[in-house]
């Protein structure tokens, strides 16, 4: 923008952002530098992508490579209806092992058909000239040299520009987060349509039924709301009749699997071992009837790779 150069900011949402921590005011962010904001979301093409990634992953389920390339394509696709003539990113060079190393660099740009059309202005001088260099559409002198997993430069060029609208460095997406994957991983064997179960894996203890169900259990007040709005109109919750404890949503359940299901929100309320197994079950929008949990019964393993968390 101080060279003269008319920007549009692109932000596409994508469903392994962290949810509920460190919230990112994207549209407040475009606002405060002047810049039009076109946002959209990543959508089920973006997942599917994602759990059959072409460039392999990181040290859990991380396919940073897909990723970089699937948001840069999404980018090239808009380039014409903003009049574009070429995109850039705030990629460092060396800041990422498995995506900011130059031969990755390059590899993004040419898998998403820019290969000498995606400019990093922070690193530029230390990347071979892009076509809006070449051309004189920015100037190359006036562009940076920025290299490794630092952000000091960076965050005294923000503290120069007023810029204090960006989240910690050390944020992370949900597919680097070793519980989340176990949670997707068992969805990805489970369920037939991943993209629908999304939401919530990001909420509360989740549990496979010898069934094939599914109990999902929230851990405080706010996971007990949360499963409570994401229940589907064939879910089932449960809640202790008799104390105050936790919610839990039965997904993809029957009738034969509602007495265990009762017994985890026995379990996991200020009722469990006390006589009363009262269980209160409803589903969405319809009427409750009260249950009694079991009075002993084999929980199975919590789904994040480690003994039951009691």
């Amino acid at each position: 923008m101080d060279q003269g150069v008319n920007v549009v900011a692109f932000h596409l949402r994508l469903p392994f952002s962290p949810q509920g921590r460190a919230p990112r005011d994207v549209a407040g962010a475009a606002a405060k530098l002047g810049v039009p904001l076109w946002e959209e979301d990543a959508g089920r093409s973006y997942v599917t992508a994602m759990l059959s990634p072409r460039h392999g992953r990181g040290v859990a389920l991380n396919p940073c490579l897909d990723c970089k390339v699937f948001i840069i394509k999404r980018a090239a696709a808009r380039m014409a209806e903003a009049n574009a003539a070429f995109i850039f990113t705030g990629d460092v060079l060396g800041q990422r092992p498995m995506s900011q190393k130059r031969p990755q660099l390059e590899l993004i740009a040419r898998k998403a058909g820019l290969a000498g059309k995606l400019l990093r202005p922070l690193s530029a001088q230390l990347l071979e000239p892009t076509e809006a260099e070449i051309k004189g559409w920015v100037d190359r002198s006036r562009l940076l040299a920025l290299s490794g997993r630092g952000r000091k430069a960076q965050m005294e060029l923000a503290t120069a520009w007023g810029i204090d609208f960006y989240p910690s460095p050390a944020g992370g997406c949900l597919l680097t987060d070793r519980h989340y994957c176990a949670r997707l991983s068992d969805a990805a064997a489970h369920d037939r349509d991943v993209f629908e179960e999304l939401p919530l894996l990001a909420f509360g203890r989740h549990f496979r039924l010898p069934s094939g169900a599914k109990v999902v259990v929230g851990r405080n007040r706010d996971e007990n709301a949360a499963l409570q709005n994401l229940a589907g109109p064939e879910d089932v919750l449960f809640e202790s009749a008799a104390a105050a404890g936790a919610t839990a949503l039965l997904r993809k359940g029957n009738a034969d699997d509602w007495p265990l299901a009762a017994a985890f929100a026995y379990r996991f309320s200020d009722a469990w071992g006390k006589k009363d197994r009262r269980v209160r079950q409803w589903r969405p929008g319809g009427r409750s009837s009260t249950i009694e949990a079991p009075a002993a019964v084999q929980l199975p393993p919590l789904i994040i790779g480690k003994p039951r968390d009691n």
